[in-house]
């Protein structure tokens, strides 16, 4: 794989379950001999899809797929039946890079009181029942 500490790691080294399952936020390696190595840690992992599994490309470089909370970057009622809405209220997408949104909100029932008709506004990027406020 090149330099560094995880050089003795090779594509193998990502395919059993005990390297899988070595963090749930992050990745190990396991060498020929057993060794364990943390490539990387302190990944968010929660949402509705996971961080996935690493591999090593053709040119030597370590791939993932980094997660999502959500499927279109609005925290909504899908997220509270995936069941992290209500353990996790806080949790929102973060986008990868600078972008520039209209400041639209999204109207829902509230999903965290279900006998309530109490509407709800949600921006994107924000926390569930944040809107998102007009800039200047």
């Amino acid at each position: 794989m090149g330099r560094g500490p995880a050089s003795h790691l090779t594509r193998d080294s990502f395919m059993s379950p005990r390297a899988a399952n070595c963090r749930e936020d992050g990745f190990c390696g396991f060498g020929d001999d057993g060794t364990k190595t943390v490539l990387i840690d302190n990944l968010p992992t929660r949402g509705d899809h996971h961080t996935n599994k690493p591999v090593i490309g053709p040119d030597g470089y370590l791939y993932f797929g980094q997660r999502t909370y959500t499927n279109s970057g609005v925290v909504g009622h899908d997220n509270a039946e995936f069941g992290w809405l209500k353990r996790f209220p806080n949790l929102h997408d973060i986008p990868c890079k600078d972008i520039r949104l209209n400041d639209r909100n999204f109207t829902t029932n509230n999903p965290l009181e279900p006998d309530s008709r109490e509407e709800v506004l949600t921006g994107a990027f924000w926390p569930f029942g944040n809107p998102r406020r007009k800039t200047k």
